[in-house]
């Protein structure tokens, strides 16, 4: 069930808001995550002021326990320490309503992103992508996310055709979908450890009526569907900095020698730390792309 499932059945539970503040956005990021598995909705941001993180997370009542003991474990297990902790009960509101408005259409490079509730057409010659609020990350709205898309549509307008192509991390399968509509040709896997992800990336697919895409679960790079379809000639991998160093002998495994990447999910003091444990393995920076304090590279293999 996806999130504007359940929040059109709110109304009939009690809903609860947990929210407080960690130290850095992987921390928020590695939180919400963990919460997940408990809560209706997940979400974080960074006040500008304090500089702290803020985590903010709702949950049915019936979950109160269950979410607690996950709080808690957060500070002996992980050693992240969660400040100012709060519960309160939420008052009854329309919260699909409320939910899909802050969401409003987005038009992101070659792309518009809309959720199933917007019944305006789609402008220009846009390509469409109906994405609404779920538990899988990839909507649009964050800045790694959206510097995803725009590299995507920077390589459609270089002319670049990739035949085959790796979305590694798919959350809500958003830019494995962008990329379907762009190159309706190639042969796309979209990929992700969390079974939720997995789940959510298939509806959008059947959402967005796109058919080539190959959704899969499990055990990343080591899958043997994308062993046996490397090497890819363009491969996506919107996570962590820290993760897209240590993946990065996996990614160039699985690129062909006149492929590209999109990398994303790094903030800029991480920029040059990814672009230089790539540029070890053979990748050089063709382009990036900032959104506030967000970057995406755009690399490509030069073992030609």
């Amino acid at each position: 069930m996806d999130l504007s499932q359940v929040l059109m059945k709110t109304n009939m539970v009690s809903i609860v808001k947990f929210n407080a503040k960690v130290g850095s956005e992987s921390d928020a990021i590695f939180v919400t995550d963990i919460l997940s598995q408990a809560t209706l909705a997940n979400s974080w941001w960074q006040d500008k002021e304090s500089r702290s993180w803020i985590i903010e997370v709702l949950f049915e009542r019936e979950n109160l326990i269950q979410v607690s003991n996950l709080i808690g474990s957060f500070n002996e297990a992980f050693n992240i320490a969660i400040t100012d902790p709060e519960i309160v009960d939420l008052e009854q509101r329309d919260w699909l309503r409320e939910n899909q408005e802050s969401f409003p259409p987005l038009e992101i490079g070659q792309f518009y992103i809309y959720g199933s509730h917007i019944a305006d057409p789609t402008p220009g010659q846009l390509l469409p992508l109906i994405i609404d609020a779920a538990t899988a990350f990839g909507s649009g709205n964050h800045g790694s996310t959206r510097g995803c898309l725009l590299a995507l549509s920077q390589l459609k307008s270089d002319t670049y055709t990739p035949g085959s192509i790796l979305d590694m991390g798919c959350g809500s399968g958003v830019l494995a979908m962008a990329a379907a509509k762009l190159w309706s040709e190639a042969e796309i896997i979209a990929s992700d450890i969390d079974p939720e992800c997995v789940r959510v990336t298939i509806e959008n697919c059947e959402l967005n009526d796109v058919t080539h895409i190959d959704v899969l679960g499990g055990n990343g790079f080591q899958n043997e569907v994308i062993l046996s379809r490397k090497p890819f000639n363009l491969i996506i991998a919107n996570i962590l900095a820290t993760v897209l160093c240590d993946i990065v002998a996996d990614i160039k495994n699985a690129l062909s020698k006149d492929g590209a990447v999109i990398l994303s999910g790094i903030l800029d003091t991480q920029k040059e730390m990814v672009t230089d444990a790539y540029a070890q393995h053979g990748l050089t920076l063709d382009n990036f792309i900032q959104i506030d304090e967000w970057v995406t590279l755009i690399m490509k293999s030069n073992d030609l």
